[in-house]
């Protein structure tokens, strides 16, 4: 049980940083343009 909350804890914690990489992408990409 724990180990499962865990693991959804560490899966959401991995997509708000590519999320978060993602938006600097974009951000990089419209400043270059």
């Amino acid at each position: 049980m724990l180990e499962c909350l865990f693991i959804v804890y560490k899966t959401i914690q991995l997509e708000q940083y590519f999320l978060i990489l993602f938006i600097i992408f974009i951000a990089i990409f419209k400043s270059m343009r």
